[in-house]
């Protein structure tokens, strides 16, 4: 279907709201009646979101089809491509595109194929954590592992996998106290 990028649906869109449900008034404008909650559209299924400790950057996690998983950084307005546009490939191997190679799209900041299929995403941001502090994880439900990204300049690089074969990560979240926990899907919380 084409929910990603009909704008009079709220499926296939990264909503925004103030606390209130109210519309922020610098929502980009996509209703013919004006603002509406709809910051970004052309997502297939995004899965974990996080923002750059400090700054109003967020960056987003989403599932591809087969391939394709992708990790994008959310700007208002932006048309992120799917289903028109894809790194990845459909369920059935026929084509969906010739990348994300499109006007007006946004391609994705890393895209993973095979499918990586990420999902919760935190930034770490504790002192203790030396080298490692503003690097970016995410679970992966595909791989089975807590996989780190290396960001320098606002720019993903390196990627080191953490705990390998754990079973499929869920959720990756940061305490108050710096320590990370990953939710595991058989119930473990590690």
């Amino acid at each position: 279907n084409q929910n990603g990028q009909l704008l009079n649906t709220l499926w296939g869109k990264i909503h925004r709201m103030n606390p209130d449900g109210s519309i922020p008034a610098d929502n980009p404008v996509f209703a013919a009646n004006g603002r509406s909650t709809i910051f970004t559209y052309g997502h297939r299924n995004p899965q974990g979101m996080a923002f750059v400790p400090g700054t109003n950057r967020l960056y987003a996690t989403e599932h591809g089809p087969s391939g394709g998983c992708e990790l994008n950084m959310v700007e208002a307005g932006r048309n992120f491509g799917w289903p028109l546009f894809s790194n990845g490939v459909n369920y059935n191997g026929g084509s969906i595109s010739n990348g994300h190679n499109g006007s007006g799209i946004t391609a994705p900041r890393v895209s993973w194929t095979p499918a990586l299929a990420p999902s919760g995403l935190t930034f770490i941001n504790h002192p203790s954590y030396r080298d490692w502090n503003g690097n970016l994880l995410t679970g992966s439900l595909g791989r089975r592992h807590l996989l780190m990204i290396n960001f320098t300049n606002n720019q993903p690089g390196t990627e080191t996998v953490l705990l390998p074969n754990i079973g499929r990560v869920r959720q990756v979240k940061q305490g108050p106290l710096g320590i990370i926990y990953a939710s595991i899907e058989d119930g473990r919380l590690i």
